[in-house]
């Protein structure tokens, strides 16, 4: 039985956002749409990285460029890293209770 990767992202995407956003509401007391949309597509990003460096690994190098598979495993790599560096960083943004509130409320 072979995983449908596009499905698995979106369902996934769709939990990692759900629980992000709840998150989110919890420290700040609203919801950042931008940010929710972000990381649903940051961990479809991380899935479909996933398929490329298994693409790569186990890919037929008789049809492609001498070089294709190093350069899939990179572009995997890199989409994997800067999506899991996206989340790690909002989830920081969202979870520090000590930010400060805008200079408009600070005055009142």
């Amino acid at each position: 039985m072979d995983i449908d990767t596009t499905a698995l992202g979106i369902t996934l995407g769709i939990v990692v956002s759900f629980i992000f956003g709840l998150l989110e509401f919890r420290h700040r007391q609203q919801i950042d749409i931008g940010n929710v949309t972000l990381v649903f597509l940051a961990i479809f990003a991380i899935l479909a990285g996933i398929e490329l460096i298994v693409a790569a690994l186990q890919g037929d190098p008789n049809n492609l460029p001498s070089a294709w598979r190093e350069y899939l495993a990179v572009a995997g790599m890199v989409g994997i890293g800067l999506s899991l560096n996206f989340v790690v960083q909002t989830a920081k943004k969202v979870m520090n209770p000590t930010q400060a509130p805008p200079p408009e409320e600070q005055q009142n």
